[in-house]
Parts: C-alpha cells; sequence; structure tokens
C-alpha cells in the first residue's frame, strides 16, 4: 500500500506508489496548461457576433508571418458561420428594427434605408430606443419570428437576403 499509518524512520517509497504520484501529478501540471491556454474569445477581443466572413477579410489585409497566421486562427475558431441566403425565400416579411441613435454608426444602413429599401416589398424598418443595434426580424407564414443580428453584414448581404 501507498499510504502508511505511521512514518518510519526507514521508510522507503515503493516504485509503484513513485509511479502513481508522478502520473497523478503529470495529469495535473497538464490540466492546469489546458486551462491555462483556453482563453475565450471574448478575453482575446472578438465579439459574440463576429461572422467567419470578417476572419476571411481580415486574413487579406495581414501579411504571411506565423503571428497573423495564429490571430486568423483565433478569429476562425471564435467566429459563427455567415447565414446562408438561400432562405430568404421562406419568410413573409423582414423588418429592420434597431435605435435610431445608433444609425451613425451604421451609414450603409442609412443608405440602404434611403435608395434601396424600396424594391423590396415585404421589407419595411422599425426604430425602437434603447441603444439597439441593428436585427432583422423574419415573420415566417405560420406566425414565428427569427431575429438575426446583422451589425457585421454589408449591404450587400442583405440585398441578397431579401
Amino acid at each position: 500500500s501507498c499510504l502508511l499509518s505511521e512514518p518510519s524512520p526507514n521508510m522507503r517509497v515503493s516504485s509503484r506508489c513513485l509511479v502513481l504520484y508522478s502520473v497523478a501529478l503529470l495529469l495535473f501540471i497538464d490540466h492546469c496548461a489546458v486551462v491555462a491556454n483556453e482563453t475565450s474569445c471574448s478575453d482575446m477581443g472578438f465579439s459574440e457576433t463576429l461572422l467567419c466572413s470578417s476572419c476571411i477579410d481580415f486574413e487579406q489585409h495581414l501579411d504571411d508571418g506565423s503571428e497573423s497566421k495564429q490571430l486568423v486562427s483565433e478569429c476562425k475558431r471564435c467566429c459563427s458561420p455567415d447565414m446562408d441566403v438561400s432562405g430568404a425565400a421562406e419568410y413573409e416579411s423582414a423588418t429592420l428594427v434597431m435605435c435610431e441613435c445608433r444609425m451613425h454608426g451604421f451609414p450603409h444602413i442609412s443608405e440602404f434605408l434611403n435608395k434601396k429599401a424600396k424594391k423590396y416589398p415585404k421589407f419595411s424598418h422599425r426604430f425602437v430606443g434603447g441603444g439597439l443595434g441593428p436585427t432583422l426580424h423574419l415573420a415566417s407564414k405560420n406566425g414565428a419570428t427569427e431575429i438575426l443580428n446583422i451589425e457585421h453584414w454589408k449591404t450587400e448581404n442583405l440585398e441578397d437576403f431579401l
């Protein structure tokens, strides 16, 4: 047995006990290293609304250095797949909902509303308070509503979706 009730002056640790203690120590050290390396995406500065297309765009503007490759790799680990625009046809209507106070941060949305929105008969927009960023509320024929965060969408993405 590895555990003794009273240590003796001539106590020798058996090789079996030494191996067990060593394995336990190595497992503990390995666990600590993994926990230390698992930095959350938000700790690295990536938002929860990060789209994978943004990582691809970002990659095009970086050099080929190892730090750049690591940053792009972390970006791709933290991103969400882009919306498949083929699903747009199943919705009865689409409503852009956002706080008007945030329009200055989204000039492409302002331009879309002023110049292009009239082309889409099933599209409407509504301004709300509270600093809400742009979301697209999709109503289906059966009354269900799906809400998409479009904060990082480009005008082309919105047009393709509608």
